[in-house]
């Protein structure tokens, strides 16, 4: 790039070298005014503290499919709103995590690199970096953003923080990366639910005289075909202990 001389125009607002055969980031330090730079289908493997270090004014920046391990010297794109770094290289979290200090960020991607295989990759940036709206080319929604401050609260905060949210009927979504806060047992309505509730005292009190038999009836307040069964002593065995004798 230095070969391209880019101090002669340091009134430049875009530039488009893509596809060039690059392998180091230099010679933009009197593009002081760049907005836009695109970088894709380049060989950079390192940025060095030269890189961006007059790119205060850059808003866009493209490094797409390229070989780039770390992000620590864009931290310094104070202005930076869209983020484009798929089909790298980046592998750990914490690359990802040195991004926060972008306040301004407002979309990023990272398709395609090792990173974005693990499981908490996207919950992890929406909720260090409140203000993006997309991720991935998937936008970010008011509901996964609460979800995902969710995820990463204290238990206690987060027991009470999902009682209101769950009030509020807005944890239904499901957060790509995480799974539901607390797993829920979802009955199949063409196939009947079995409970097994606790008798009352006075009824146990009644059959416990030697007398037993076994009451068969619906339950009401569940599911239509749920049955409540009732197991009640006959002579000196418990409807438990019949069942534990007649098993094959």
């Amino acid at each position: 790039m230095s070969s391209l001389r880019l101090g002669c125009l340091p009134n430049l607002r875009s530039l488009f070298l893509q596809g060039n055969k690059i392998s180091q980031v230099e010679g933009l330090e009197q593009c002081r005014e760049l907005r836009h730079l695109v970088l894709d289908r380049n060989k950079i493997r390192l940025l060095t503290e030269t890189s961006f270090c007059a790119q205060w004014k850059l808003t866009e920046l493209h490094m797409e499919e390229n070989r780039v391990k770390e992000l620590y010297y864009l931290t310094g794109l104070d202005n930076l709103q869209f983020l484009f770094l798929g089909m790298n290289r980046i592998q750990d979290m914490a690359e990802l995590q040195q991004l926060e200090i972008l306040t301004h960020l407002k979309e990023i991607s990272v398709i395609n690199n090792p990173v974005a295989r693990k499981l908490l990759h996207r919950p992890t940036l929406v909720h260090r970096m409140p203000n993006l709206e997309v991720v991935d080319g998937i936008e970010v929604s008011p509901a996964e953003k609460l979800k995902a401050d969710l995820y990463f609260l204290e238990p206690p905060m987060q027991q009470s923080a999902a009682a209101a949210a769950a009030t509020a009927g807005s944890i239904d979504i499901v957060l790509p990366g995480i799974g539901p806060y607390k797993p829920a047992v979802h009955v199949n309505s063409n196939e009947p639910s079995w409970t097994v509730p606790q008798l009352p005292d006075d009824t146990t009190k009644e059959h416990s005289k030697g007398r037993g038999s076994t009451d068969v009836s619906p339950l009401k307040g569940t599911h239509q075909h749920s049955v409540l069964f009732r197991y009640h002593q006959h002579g000196n065995k418990s409807g438990n202990q019949r069942m534990r004798q007649n098993r094959p």
